[in-house]
């Protein structure tokens, strides 16, 4: 990746996570529902999801980062977050959207799309 392109991604994640800090999330809700989500996608350890998350992207995101956002003691910078779902099968990214989304996880997603 060349520094133009690593700069522009990192101010786009910028811009990004300081629109979606603003919209009040449980961790506690999203670590479980991200647990359901990844053991019902059948990465039974959290090495497995990311290397599936690294194999996807190209984006790394550390297994103890991931043990941190399952426990609620970390929140996935928007990044993250797409990476994790495009990890995760069609099926656990509907029910993982659908189990978070009364903590506000599908309007951060949705505030920061670009428009059409």
């Amino acid at each position: 990746m060349d520094l133009q392109s690593a700069k522009e991604r990192d101010d786009m994640n910028d811009t990004l996570d300081s629109v979606t800090s603003q919209v009040p999330i449980s961790l506690a809700d999203l670590g479980r529902s991200l647990r359901e989500a990844r053991t019902a996608a059948g990465f039974a350890r959290m090495t497995d999801l990311a290397s599936a998350i690294e194999l996807m992207t190209g984006v790394s995101i550390s297994a103890r980062s991931l043990y941190a956002m399952e426990r609620g003691e970390q929140m996935p910078s928007f990044l993250q977050m797409v990476c994790i779902l495009a990890a995760l099968p069609t099926e656990q990214q509907r029910a993982f959207c659908l189990q978070a989304s009364h903590e506000n996880v599908r309007a951060r997603l949705w505030c920061t799309r670009p428009e059409h």
